[in-house]
């Protein structure tokens, strides 16, 4: 039986939290409280509109006013059969289950490669595209086929080793199974259990070689490790790996052994799951309504990119108390598509304060990496904000002091870092900057 992994206040419950707001003199949307139970003033604004969210969600909001979440929750057959049992899936999965955005085709197909044959799968694209959103998606279906999940993160800092791998695992192993930091005894325990690894920003385990522009592994014992999960007979455990690079080594090695490796880019949501994020917080206005092309045309504006469109519509849900008339009064002249990016960088000082300095870093780190490829994409976005043919391309970058073969090879690996969007019109091929790297990477 599958278990529920959201939960509902029932009207009752919610005037019980209205009464203790009110004693302790809180508005339903102040900071304070939000910092007390740790979720978003989107999550809080489904709360209070009986709109299901995540159990931890719930439980945290029930907790942060000392109140019993027995007594809150709306009490339906799935809900009491939730409480009675425990999801095999850990909570940092669960806690994903009210801001997953439908990519149903791609994520239908993962699942079902993951669950047969495919051992490493690799999601790439932009920041904040979604790629952590769906491997926690695809973490939740298979913890129900049995697999214990696994989320570790890839720090620059603290760069993640084998050694913290392990020492994860032991955290999930049973007794009888102990883990050992050797090698191989490590790769054995893998191939025995069914573990799922979701690895995020694995690109801080990468450098990229200057002459070829490939990514590859820093540390040798990681291109030996997925080298030993690919060509083992068999092995029961699967791995997840985030990356805003595409992992050049690894597609190598997956080439050896392709029904064993999988490499998915991601891009920005269709129409139709920009606007099921938009409900996903709230905002359902008419099909055809104003507000709903407004919504459109925000969407069209920053490509479905994910991030930014959870951010404006938590924006509009609680600034603007769910306005999306008086959201567009105030911004709407710098987000039409036709002029987003000259006017996008003076849009709401909120998004950009959360989108550009994670744009800023992925930037950064280009231009640490391949300075020239940084340079040209740094010209494409002053002269070629709109869609252009690869010889285009080919004369800003001659004009930056890049010789053609190179520059051929720069702007492959610029769209292998989703930083061009290529775009087929009338049958040939252009190229753009993604938006986001001219509004929040390189505009004053």
């Amino acid at each position: 039986m599958s278990v529920s992994k959201t939960a509902k206040a029932s009207p009752q419950g919610l005037d019980k939290v209205k009464q203790a707001f009110t004693q302790k003199g809180w508005q339903k949307n102040s900071p304070i409280f939000l910092d007390t139970a740790c979720v978003s003033a989107a999550t809080l604004k489904r709360f209070w509109r009986s709109v299901p969210i995540g159990q931890d969600s719930f439980q945290a909001i029930c907790q942060a006013i000392n109140l019993d979440s027995s007594e809150i929750i709306e009490q339906t057959p799935t809900a009491a059969t939730s409480a009675e049992q425990t999801s095999a899936t850990d909570s940092w999965v669960d806690s994903w289950v009210d801001s997953w955005v439908d990519r149903a085709a791609v994520a239908h197909k993962l699942r079902a490669q993951i669950a047969g044959t495919t051992r490493l799968l690799s999601l790439t694209g932009l920041t904040g595209i979604g790629k952590t959103a769906l491997a926690r998606h695809l973490a939740q279906r298979l913890a129900d086929e049995g697999y214990t999940c696994l989320h570790l993160h890839c720090d620059r800092s603290q760069p993640l080793t084998l050694a913290k791998l392990a020492h994860a695992l032991s955290q999930k192993a049973a007794p009888s199974h102990p883990i050992h930091l050797s090698f191989h005894a490590l790769i054995d325990h893998l191939k025995q259990h069914r573990y799922l690894f979701i690895i995020d920003e694995i690109e801080h385990l990468l450098e990229t070689a200057p002459d070829t522009c490939l990514s590859r592994f820093q540390n040798r014992i990681w291109s030996d490790f997925f080298q030993a999960i690919l060509k083992a007979d068999t092995c029961n455990s699967r791995f997840i790996l985030t990356s805003q690079d595409l992992p050049n080594e690894l597609d190598v090695l997956g080439d050896r052994w392709p029904d064993r490796w999988c490499a998915q880019a991601l891009g920005g949501l269709s129409p139709e799951a920009q606007m099921l994020l938009f409900q996903k917080i709230g905002l359902s206005p008419p099909p055809h309504s104003e507000e709903n092309q407004y919504l459109s045309r925000i969407g069209l504006a920053y490509q479905g990119h994910p991030l930014s469109l959870r951010i404006v519509a938590s924006e509009i849900a609680t600034t603007f108390n769910g306005s999306i008339k008086a959201y567009w009064h105030e911004y709407g002249s710098a987000i039409d598509p036709e002029a987003a990016l000259a006017n996008l960088p003076r849009h709401s000082q909120y998004l950009r304060n959360r989108v550009q300095p994670r744009i800023k870093a992925a930037l950064l780190r280009l231009k640490h990496q391949l300075p020239d490829a940084y340079d040209l994409l740094q010209a494409g976005s002053i002269h070629c904000r709109r869609p252009q043919l690869s010889q285009v391309w080919l004369q800003r970058a001659q004009a930056v002091g890049i010789e053609p073969n190179r520059a051929r090879l720069l702007i492959e690996v610029l769209g292998d870092r989703a930083s061009l969007v290529p775009t087929v019109i009338d049958h040939r091929l252009y190229f753009s900057p993604h938006p986001l790297a001219i509004i929040y990477g390189f505009s004053a």
